[in-house]
């Protein structure tokens, strides 16, 4: 069964679609219709981000801003089960869940559309993670039954962006969140190959309504890859680069972990006397910012994310509680750096306690973070040991940008 949480709520609510394709049985040497298509290796990450996913949800039932009523889960799981996502939530812990194929992606995507169609003013969410590609620059997710039919049918997949064309016609909906983790590499075969993908929604014509409501990003843009292989579909390396999911041995996709720490409350701002993540503040900018900061040692690695559709208003999607907001300073003229302490302080003059301390004299930003705080201000000290410079800032918000001058 596909469904693995639901409850009822009085309301508006959001339905949630999740889906991890890490096993690809059919399209490996000797097996299945395609010779192009049977040197695809698995993505253990893929099924571990749509299980990560899920507890987050369940986590954050009641802090989304349409309370959380229902999650369809679709997982194909590769045989690696060393360094595997553990799930945290009794839910997740109990459920039989169903693999990621064509039938049972339909069937899990109807259940999904006839919830969100059960009142007006529900929220869609999507999350999607395996090998993926670029269709007329919409992201497409493999499905674990790739390559198991002969062609067109070899190609089994799900098309996101034409979903998230169809999502926007639906009346009954207030908005719709689509995350994929996937690459969005062009393949030539595929491209060429007249396809047909799994769909259990599209676009009616001619369009009845249409509203620009849905939010679709992806972990790459058209061409580029989101994992580090020479290509996903035809690998080289027996080696996964997607990232250490809390520094130990679980890999996580880089765009899922970034994603998640944006919306644990990295990327929150004060509103309407509430901390809340949107859509306008978690932007692919503010992305790209979040994985510089909190994962720098994917400097040398793709991180691209892309929008596919975007939204013209305002939708917020969870409220935190008590976020963690991070905070960039750097010293003015920055070659004073190496002379000078830093310190987030409660008092303009450093004295302690310290908020945050920065330790070593070094060169280059001071990537922290802070609580967050609409009430006082924190105030930055640079010290040389003989007198102190400060300046401050509100935490209503992530401060990107703090300079402090200390000639």
């Amino acid at each position: 069964m596909a469904r693995i949480f639901e409850r009822a709520i009085d309301g508006p609510a959001t339905h949630a679609f999740l889906v991890g394709v890490g096993d690809y049985p059919f399209a490996k040497p000797g097996k299945g219709k395609l010779p192009e298509l049977r040197a695809v290796r698995d993505l253990p990450s893929a099924a571990d981000g749509a299980r990560l996913m899920c507890d987050w949800l369940i986590e954050n039932r009641d802090r989304l801003a349409a309370p959380l009523a229902s999650i369809e889960l679709l997982v194909s799981d590769p045989p690696a089960t060393q360094n595997r996502y553990q799930a945290r939530s009794d839910e997740l812990k109990a459920a039989t869940i169903e693999r990621a194929t064509g039938p049972t992606l339909i069937a899990g995507g109807q259940r999904w559309i006839e919830a969100l169609k059960s009142g007006s003013g529900h929220t869609a969410l999507f999350y999607g993670c395996g090998h993926g590609a670029s269709l007329a620059k919409q992201p497409v997710l493999f499905l674990s039954d790739l390559n198991e039919r002969d062609e067109p049918e070899a190609w089994s997949h799900f098309h996101v962006g034409k979903t998230g064309l169809a999502l926007r016609q639906m009346a009954e909906l207030r908005a719709a969140f689509m995350f994929v983790d996937a690459c969005g590499e062009f393949v030539r075969n595929f491209q060429l190959a007249d396809v047909q993908d799994h769909r259990f929604v599209s676009p009616r014509l001619p369009r009845e309504s249409d509203r620009d409501k849905v939010w679709l990003v992806s972990a790459a843009s058209s061409g580029l890859l989101a994992y580090d292989a020479a290509q996903a579909l035809a690998p080289d390396l027996q080696v996964d680069f997607e990232g250490d999911y809390a520094k130990g041995g679980v890999r996580i996709g880089r765009f899922t972990q970034t994603l998640l720490k944006g919306l644990d409350g990295a990327s929150a701002r004060w509103l309407k006397n509430r901390w809340t993540v949107d859509n306008r503040n978690l932007s692919v900018i503010e992305l790209k910012k979040l994985q510089r900061h909190y994962f720098p040692e994917w400097k040398d690695r793709t991180f691209e994310p892309s929008d596919g559709l975007t939204a013209n208003d305002q939708y917020a999607l969870v409220h935190p509680e008590s976020p963690a907001l991070p905070v960039q300073i750097q010293v003015n003229p920055e070659q004073a750096a190496t002379s000078f302490d830093l310190r987030i302080c409660l008092t303009g003059d450093g004295a302690p306690p310290w908020v945050r301390d920065r330790g070593a004299r070094m060169e280059g930003a001071w990537l922290t973070e802070v609580a967050g705080d609409t009430q006082r201000p924190y105030f930055i000290v640079a010290s040389d040991g003989i007198s102190p410079h400060s300046t401050f800032f509100k935490a209503d918000q992530p401060q990107w940008d703090q300079w402090i001058n200390v000639s």
